[in-house]
């Protein structure tokens, strides 16, 4: 498997264990309204971070557009 596809994969496992373990206990999720008819919560934002742990580790000097956090000079 490619490099950059390995690091992808461990990004995207690591955000599926947090939403994996937040999916057990739906009903204490906070919930906030980015616009109307828009939500994100404590998850999605956990997640994230997650992934762009694992990116900026693996890729220090590149840039990231990310959903809820924005974007991130590299």
């Amino acid at each position: 498997m490619h490099p950059a596809l390995n690091i992808m994969v461990k990004a995207a496992r690591s955000a599926s264990r947090i939403i994996n373990r937040a999916s057990q206990d739906v009903e204490h999720l906070k919930i906030t309204t980015k616009q109307h008819s828009d939500f994100v919560t404590e998850v999605d934002r956990a997640a994230e971070a997650a992934i762009i742990e694992v990116l900026r580790e693996a890729y220090p000097d590149y840039g990231i557009l990310a959903e809820e956090s924005g974007q991130t000079p590299g």
